[in-house]
């Protein structure tokens, strides 16, 4: 089977335009090249005001890694999610990936590790153009499941940079999120006990204001006046089931 796109969206999570990748060159137990081309796709999910910052290759390189992981998996095995931990020593040699012709070179080489927790160096090149490389440690979903969220921030905190990843739920009771001022009261007529995460920016110290979205025809009769209509022509639209 060729090791193509096809493949690579039937082995990798990642699905439509976010799999990055076109193919496989050349793998072996240690080592997997792969080509790419979506750098110079103006739909690129990763490009941000109009460009691809050249540090977004470090995600070319965790899905080599990625492709990588599922050709040493066995046969029919389902995609296992990867966690990047670190990245180190890593180098950009250019600014932008978006503005480079030739297609990428994504080479990735696994240094250590075991069936769950990895070490892999890597590069990107473009021609005989190296574009950045470094090193990355890939944690897998069963590592992680194999104990609490407590436990792992007490294993990392201190060597990695590390926080729980919380449900609105428990954003709303965590004691950091009340002691700065992230968690405020939003009365809404359906419910007055509403709580909000609060805007994070700040305007000369003061957060920006949060308000409640409108009631289901809240605002019609000023939305349709603005727009020309008389109050007769509005209440012919609300009769009729056109305007709440």
């Amino acid at each position: 089977m060729p090791l193509d796109r096809t493949w690579l969206l039937a082995h990798l999570p990642h699905q439509g335009s976010m799999c990055l990748l076109d193919h496989i060159d050349a793998w072996d137990a240690h080592r997997i090249r792969c080509t790419a081309t979506s750098h110079r796709a103006t739909d690129n999910p990763l490009r941000a005001h109009g460009r691809l910052g050249a540090a977004c290759g470090i995600e070319y390189a965790a899905q080599a890694m990625a492709a990588h992981g599922s050709l040493l998996a066995a046969p029919d095995a389902p995609p296992r999610a990867g966690y990047l931990t670190s990245a180190r020593g890593v180098e950009l040699h250019v600014a932008r990936l978006d503005d480079i012709v030739a297609n990428l070179s994504v080479e990735a080489e696994r240094l250590s590790g075991n069936d769950n927790t990895i070490l892999y160096g890597f590069s990107i090149s473009a021609g005989e153009h190296l574009l950045l490389s470094g090193r990355v440690t890939v944690v897998l979903d069963a590592e992680f499941e194999r104990e609490t969220t407590q436990h792992w921030l007490g294993q990392l905190q201190g060597l990695l940079p590390v926080a729980p990843v919380h449900d609105l739920a428990q954003a709303l009771e965590n004691p950091f999120a009340h002691a700065i001022g992230m968690v405020r009261p939003l009365p809404h007529p359906v419910r007055p006990d509403f709580r909000v995460l609060a805007n994070p920016i700040k305007l000369a110290g003061e957060r920006l204001p949060s308000r409640c979205a409108p009631q289901l025809g809240e605002h019609t009769d000023e939305v349709l006046a603005a727009a020309g209509l008389t109050s007769g022509e509005i209440e012919v639209l609300r009769a009729c089931g056109a305007a709440a």
